[in-house]
């Protein structure tokens, strides 16, 4: 099986879940620690030949991007994105800034403020760090950093739609997956369920139970199901002719690598 050269990863802690992964799997692949939205420009321009991308991304840009079976990284709750509202809402505007760098979580807000609440959004980008008197998205690699009060977007999706919020996909260039890399994701994604309460002492006992208790790792039928849902927002609210497809590769041939390159989960 051909390695991937470079595999991108995001920042967050929890994240050293799939690195790991990644490593005993793909042995010799170098991890790259980006941003979900850096990891999708990093696949699309051939930095990396593997990544974890936003599954809005990778709903969107099917023509661009295989993505691989098996692995989906979701989750009930989601400390990493929560809504910060200056005031109830029942006095909410419509503004609410977001990091310009984070579109899924600033779609995903916009839907459930609107679905949810019946609060239409007005979202303006911004870089500056807002105040406590502005409605704003706060996305980030440590909760302990989010303001006090805000609303957890992962929970808020999980009540608003009964699904797991899937937050990242494994993608490959269009084209570029084989059948020894597609076979791969399934021993990444039982690795990882293996390994989700092996995140070490160096981590904040929070972000150690979100991976433990929280975090899901198995493209399901409840992953497939919010992913749906994922989809059928993103037709209604981008005003396309029909709901954006994944490109899900599967395997080409039934016989295994000739190489017998499949890594044993026990």
């Amino acid at each position: 099986m051909k390695r991937p050269g470079n595999a991108a990863v995001w920042q967050h802690p929890y994240a050293d879940i799939l690195a790991d992964a990644l490593e005993k799997r793909l042995p010799g692949t170098s991890i790259v620690r980006l941003t979900p939205e850096e990891a999708t420009r990093a696949l699309a321009d051939g930095s990396v030949e593997v990544a974890l991308i936003p599954a809005t991304s990778a709903l969107s840009n099917s023509e661009r991007f295989d993505v691989l079976p098996a692995f989906a990284l979701s989750s009930w709750s989601y400390p990493y994105a929560q809504i910060y509202l200056a005031r109830s809402l029942a006095d909410f505007t419509a503004e609410l800034v977001v990091p310009p760098d984070a579109a899924q979580e600033s779609f995903v807000a916009s839907v459930v403020l609107q679905e949810h609440y019946g609060k239409r959004v007005l979202a303006v980008p911004s870089e500056k760090v807002p105040g406590a008197d502005v409605n704003h998205l706060w996305v980030g690699s440590d909760p302990q950093g989010a303001p006090t009060g805000s609303l957890d977007l992962g929970r808020e999706w999980y009540e608003l739609t009964n699904y797991p919020m899937v937050w990242g996909l494994l993608a490959m260039r269009r084209d570029e997956a084989g059948d020894a890399m597609i076979r791969a994701a399934s021993d990444i994604a039982a690795l990882c369920d293996r390994r989700r309460d092996h995140l070490g002492t160096a981590v904040h006992p929070e972000v150690a139970m979100f991976a433990e208790e929280d975090l899901r790792f198995r493209f399901d039928d409840l992953a497939t199901a919010s992913l749906t849902e994922l989809a059928d927002y993103l037709f209604y609210y981008s005003g396309t002719d029909q709901p954006p497809e994944l490109n899900l590769v599967s395997l080409k041939a039934a016989t295994p690598d000739a190489d017998g390159d499949h890594l044993p989960v026990v």
